[in-house]
């Protein structure tokens, strides 16, 4: 009817406009080259060559988003410039950023607000969401988090999106929160908008408002079965299971039941598309809520995915999925799930599918296969590294690519993670391996991260895969592991010659960003080990509780200082030194550091009585975390103040008050503890 009572062309015009932009925000793009092309092109030359030019550069566009092409984008780029016509008012900007730079926001807002007005009358969709961007950044400096959220989904920008969900988690207002997602909601009609809005949604998952839980499940519902054509309109798809993951574990039965029902009836499962796996992700989320009597479904969606349906590339999603199920559905479903899985006299070489027969209760039919493969896998990873002489060619031991270099003793090849899927197939058997075949297999692994010439990320996934067989670790080794990890723990790391150092790869004046791995990491690998091996044979390592530890704990690296406190909390056998510096690093300024700390202390003392001391230390870290921005530092404390018992009375208003505060918090994982 409006186009019908449309006389002059400009009015033709912008009602064309407008439908062509309304299919343009559905994530039609056809839909609205086609109403672009009927409606608004045959107008054009009716109109002012600028108007005419800023107009048709929402076709360049449309094309751009159907893959189609940039169509007239350059030519229109050289008509504005030649008419004088830009996109946004540069000068404008510039003097907004300067005066933002000066903490001047009351004469930046006016200067957005006006760039934002303009967009709309130019009737520009670039500009418009440039303008979107700016205003969405500039309500996060005021404060104005509700109104930020909005126009950054106007905007379509992932990056301001982004932004003002990070916000809104920072405000730890549940006030704030709820306005934006109910003008989120409100707003999402729309798949553009929608697709926005749930991008703001999976971030916020933990901090969405109790009340509006199941509002924003019903805006998961709407898309979840939505079946993509083309690239444009994947992403619906991507964030709608990303979100599903991320807040399943808030949602009622009744929204279990009904988006495993629409995943499961997804037709991106049975396409095998690269998008498959983030539906899988999503099943697994909603599978830890699923009722027992609902399991046999998923159960068998998740076995045609295995076997009828494989897709290597999320072969290892559909792998948890089933071990998920398998785990909640107990020996009924493990039954089921192994004797598809695993056949009556079939031979298992799957090396994927060997590592969770022990979860579903799989025997194997040859125990000593095990351990003649356990030999070859020994072989093997002594070939991480190997030195040829010139004119040889290297063994292939698989892996994700080679590194090599040359020198005048010929050639030195290293396997990036050669061999390393034999090391994790052989690991929960690690039991029927015969002792002196295990012996020789961990021994090849403790050469191997011994060796200097071996990649950072090489050593370091041997060392944490050693972690693994601790329990069955022979005390034949003890001196060699002491021998290689101790200087790897204090940080006597020494980096491959033929790679560039890893602080050289950081520099930002350095293009070439190449390393073999982070030193950091082969150190906290070896910290944790040690810790372990600790743990089964106290003072296996005499400096361990002397020197290593405490140094680590303390250093100046906050890197070093977290895997420090992840080893003495996986550890045991802890000095009162070691003790008091854990409890000191609760008060540490690096919230991650910090929030490890009371993890560690949660571990060693939670059911324990405390010093004095050390209850006061306790005391301040906890109050530090619950004024924290890291929502992870919260909930770590959280957990910590439910645990600990028997607070001395001087203590006990002061913990009150922060256990008020927890109870209270924006996070449902804060407040998780308290429910």
């Amino acid at each position: 009817m409006a186009r019908a009572m449309a006389t002059s062309p400009v009015d033709k015009a912008a009602i064309g406009l407008l439908e062509s932009e309304i299919f343009a925000l559905d994530l039609q793009p056809r839909e609205a080259r086609r109403a672009f092309e009927e409606y608004v092109e045959p107008l054009l030359a009716s109109l002012s060559p600028s108007t005419a030019a800023l107009i048709a550069d929402n076709k360049a566009m449309l094309l751009v988003t159907a893959m189609e092409g940039t169509g007239d984008f350059y030519h229109l780029v050289d008509v504005r410039r030649i008419l004088g016509v830009d996109l946004r008012d540069h000068a404008s900007v510039l003097e907004a950023r300067s005066n933002a730079d000066a903490g001047k926001h009351f004469n930046v807002l006016p200067i957005y607000w006006q760039q934002l007005r303009r967009s709309y009358e130019l009737q520009n969709w670039r500009a418009r969401r440039v303008a979107e961007e700016l205003f969405s950044e500039e309500c996060i400096h005021l404060g104005w988090l509700d109104e930020a959220a909005y126009h950054a989904m106007l905007s379509g920008n992932h990056a301001a999106v982004e932004r003002s969900a990070r916000s809104l988690l920072v405000s730890r207002s549940p006030k704030i929160v709820g306005s934006a997602l109910k003008k989120l909601l409100g707003a999402a009609a729309l798949r553009e908008h929608a697709l926005q809005a749930i991008r703001i949604i999976a971030i916020c998952a933990d901090a969405i408002p109790d009340d509006l839980v199941d509002d924003v499940a019903g805006l998961l519902m709407k898309h979840a079965a939505f079946q993509p054509t083309g690239w444009h309109d994947r992403g619906i798809v991507e964030s709608t299971w990303d979100a599903i993951d991320a807040i399943a574990h808030r949602l009622d039965g009744q929204a279990v039941r009904s988006l495993t029902d629409l995943g499961i009836e997804q037709p991106i499962l049975k396409d095998g598309g690269p998008l498959r796996s983030n539906v899988i992700d999503g099943l697994n989320a909603l599978t830890a809520q699923t009722a027992p009597g609902d399991l046999q479904r998923l159960t068998d969606v998740a076995l045609s995915l295995v076997t009828d349906q494989r897709n290597d590339v999320d072969y290892v999603e559909s792998l948890n999925l089933l071990c998920r199920i398998a785990d909640r559905g107990g020996d009924e479903i493990k039954s089921q799930v192994r004797s598809r899985l695993f056949p009556s006299g079939a031979e298992i070489r799957n090396v994927l599918l060997v590592q969770v027969g022990p979860i579903l209760g799989w025997n194997p039919m040859k125990p000593e296969s095990f351990t003649e493969a356990a030999v070859a896998a020994a072989k093997a990873i002594r070939k991480q590294v190997q030195r040829i002489a010139p004119g040889e060619e290297p063994t292939n031991i698989g892996g994700y690519g080679t590194y090599s270099s040359s020198g005048s003793g010929g050639q030195v090849v290293v396997y990036v993670r050669g061999a390393m899927h034999l090391i994790e197939a052989l690991a929960p058997f690690r039991a029927i391996i015969e002792e002196a075949t295990l012996t020789s297999l961990l021994a090849a692994m403790l050469d191997m991260i011994a060796e200097p010439e071996n990649l950072i990320a090489n050593r370091t996934a041997l060392a944490l895969s050693l972690r693994k067989f601790i329990d069955h670790f022979p005390t034949t080794l003890d001196c060699r592991a002491v021998e290689v990890l101790h200087p790897l723990a204090s940080g006597e790391i020494t980096e491959p010659s033929h790679l560039p150092k890893h602080a050289e790869a950081l520099n930002p004046l350095n293009p070439f960003k190449s390393s073999g791995g982070d030193p950091v990491d082969l150190r906290g690998a070896a910290l944790m080990l040690l810790c372990e091996l600790d743990r089964e044979r106290k003072n296996v390592c005499t400096l361990l509780h002397n020197q290593i530890l405490l140094a680590a704990i303390t250093s100046a690296d906050a890197g070093v200082r977290r895997y420090g406190l992840i080893a003495a909390a996986g550890g045991g056998n802890l000095s009162q030194m070691e003790q008091t510096a854990i409890m000191l690093a609760g008060l540490d300024p690096d919230p991650q550091v910090a929030q490890m700390a009371i993890r560690a202390m949660t571990r060693a003392h939670g059911s324990q009585k405390m010093e004095p001391v050390l209850w006061q230390i306790a005391a301040r870290a906890i109050e530090m975390a619950a004024n924290s921005s890291d929502g992870g530092h919260r909930a770590a404390a959280s957990e910590m103040l439910k645990m600990l018992s028997e607070t001395p009375p001087e203590l006990e208003q002061r913990l009150g008050n922060v256990r008020e505060k927890l109870q209270h918090d924006l996070l449902y994982s804060v407040r998780k503890p308290w429910i």
